[in-house]
């Protein structure tokens, strides 16, 4: 018995030597082995060598490996700051470096854009509500489009923000031709003059060249307006070209401040354009899709032609060939329907 006691504590006195010599750090819980209150190696299970060339060799490790500096940083601000700065530094220089992702490369405007039934501005009667209720196409594209809202996050939208600024697409060099193109569907809305009187897009835009701007935000304005303004300022005189401009804002609280800021956004719209400058607060749920419109953040702009089919369409801040497309496509449709009318 005092041999077994003996030996106990020499072996307890060996492992207080090693932990005390060895500076690794022990930050795990204990456990009792063998009548003696020792530590657990933090890979492992079992207490702790009494040699101390483990401990020395997990010792070294630790010291000689370095994390690696990231290829975005600069090497003279990591070296050269206190832990702290270092530490303040590296995240915010990420943080920046998400937000500032590269652009990514678009490609061209891949399908025609609109729906498929010709717009009219006569409502539905009953029957023809009873049969689209009943009808099982038409739930199974309600379904469909439930499921792709549902595998939305919450900000998708502002994140699509980040790359490219929340563009999608560019638009197209030449006009969609006419047998591939889509019709833009109908759209109600209160007319900015002071009249107020409700218009509906499929009876403004039959028979004239319409350059359809959506606007929904403070930045889609800018959106739409670097489109827009060489086409207006080169075809404003021709009476076959008109401008219509939709202010769309589906959320209730939106649509009612906008109606009570009225007289501001007459004093920032042009005269000559506020008879064709719609107020809409139209559901348009089931039409973005068809229209391209997957951001309610960014302009969008159509160029839609006398039969009420969109044969142009751009998105976002618009870049130089896109703006001469626009004006060139729309020079074309001008022509054709001035020759059509004369004959």
């Amino acid at each position: 018995m005092l041999k077994s006691v003996f030996i106990s504590k020499a072996r307890s006195q060996a492992l207080k030597n090693v932990l005390s010599t060895s500076r690794y750090p022990l930050l795990v819980p204990r456990r009792r082995h063998g009548g003696l209150t020792t530590k657990l190696h933090p890979t492992q299970s079992r207490p702790l060598s009494t040699t101390s060339s483990r401990v020395e060799t997990a010792k070294d490790a630790t010291a000689t490996s370095t994390p690696q500096t990231p290829s975005n940083f600069s090497s003279s601000t990591s070296s050269d700051s206190s832990p702290s700065t270092s530490s303040t530094l590296s995240t915010s220089t990420s943080s920046e470096s998400d937000e500032a992702q590269p652009e990514t490369p678009l490609d061209f405007l891949q399908r025609p854009l609109g729906v498929h039934d010709p717009p009219t501005s006569v409502p539905l009667s009953w029957s023809e509500k009873k049969s689209r209720f009943l009808s099982y196409e038409h739930h199974l594209k309600q379904r469909s489009h439930l499921i792709d809202e549902t595998k939305k996050g919450y900000f998708a939208e502002f994140n699509q923000l980040k790359k490219n600024g929340g563009k999608t697409w560019i638009a197209p060099p030449v006009l969609i031709r006419e047998d591939a193109s889509l019709y833009f569907p109908d759209m109600k809305g209160k007319m900015l003059a002071s009249s107020g009187d409700v218009l509906h897009t499929s009876d403004m835009c039959r028979g004239k060249i319409s350059l359809m701007g959506m606007l929904t935000t403070r930045m889609s304005e800018s959106h739409v307006a670097s489109f827009i303004e060489p086409t207006i300022e080169e075809y404003k005189t021709n009476p076959l070209f008109q401008l219509v401009q939709i202010n769309l804002q589906e959320n209730i609280l939106k649509s009612f401040l906008v109606s009570l800021s009225l007289s501001n956004l007459r004093k920032l719209v042009p005269e000559d354009q506020q008879s064709t400058y719609l107020i809409s607060s139209q559901n348009m749920e089931y039409d973005r899709q068809p229209l391209g419109m997957t951001n309610k953040h960014i302009g969008y702009v159509y160029l839609v032609d006398e039969n009420l089919k969109v044969r142009w369409a751009g998105c976002g801040f618009a870049r130089g060939e896109e703006r001469d497309s626009l004006r060139t496509c729309t020079g074309v449709l001008l022509k054709r329907l001035s020759q059509l009318q004369k004959k």
